[in-house]
């Protein structure tokens, strides 16, 4: 079984930096055998950027997808060739620019890939991005109602969609007005914030716990001593 865990694709390798975007496992954004099958709906990388982890029997082996180098800061200037139309009148020289190249495209995975499979999208849109060409992500505004509908419909399957509840889910976005697969993000990224905070919770609680404990033996402590010394008396 193989399964893809945290993405680890630079987002400032063209700047010579590192920076992830902390999205800690692929979830596909479409269904098994389309192209947005490879792509990921929580952090819109493709599914070779996310740590690979394949169950070998009962041991796990990590095997980490390798990412492309950032690219070297270059301290010069473009390559310009100058040339003169007339070596009598210096003061005009004419600029002559090379033309910017095409992006080279790569395959990831390995193998041999066609012109217009998904990995050459997805290195398309790599070297699209260093080039300079930006893509904005959209970002989906809830109402009050809508998160707090959603978070009882996760609390009731568990914060987990299984395929039995396909058909439910859908009818619940069609209620709420929600695309099914923008709750899919929505879940996948609220999981992590409520495990979060539930372990923080949780030691909070034990920590009042271990509080409340060692005071109550205190006061016990000292309620018996004073019992004892009336009776000294």
């Amino acid at each position: 079984m193989v399964r893809y865990m945290e993405c680890q694709k630079n987002h400032a390798a063209h700047l010579g930096g590192h920076v992830l975007d902390g999205c800690g496992e692929f979830m596909p954004a479409g269904e098994e055998g389309t192209p947005l099958a490879l792509k990921c709906a929580a952090c819109d990388c493709h599914r070779n950027f996310h740590r690979r982890e394949a169950e070998v029997g009962s041991s796990t082996a990590a095997t980490p997808t390798p990412t492309p180098p950032p690219p070297q800061p270059s301290s010069t200037t473009p390559n310009c060739y100058i040339s003169f139309a007339n070596n009598n009148n210096i003061s005009k020289p004419t600029v002559i620019r090379p033309q910017p190249r095409a992006p080279v495209m790569m395959a990831f995975g390995g193998g041999a890939a066609a012109e217009s499979s998904s990995e050459d999208q997805a290195a398309a849109a790599q070297f699209a991005e260093q080039y300079g060409v930006s893509k904005k992500r959209f970002r989906t505004k809830f109402t009050q109602g809508q998160k707090d509908k959603m978070t009882e419909f996760a609390d009731r399957i568990g914060w987990r969609i299984q395929k039995q509840d396909e058909s439910e889910l859908q009818r619940f976005c069609q209620e709420v007005g929600v695309k099914r697969q923008v709750f899919k993000v929505w879940l996948h990224n609220n999981k992590q914030a409520k495990t979060a905070k539930q372990k923080h919770e949780t030691k909070v609680y034990k920590h009042l716990l271990d509080y409340g404990r060692a005071t109550f033996h205190g006061i016990y402590k000292d309620i018996s001593k004073k019992k004892k010394g009336r009776r000294a008396f």
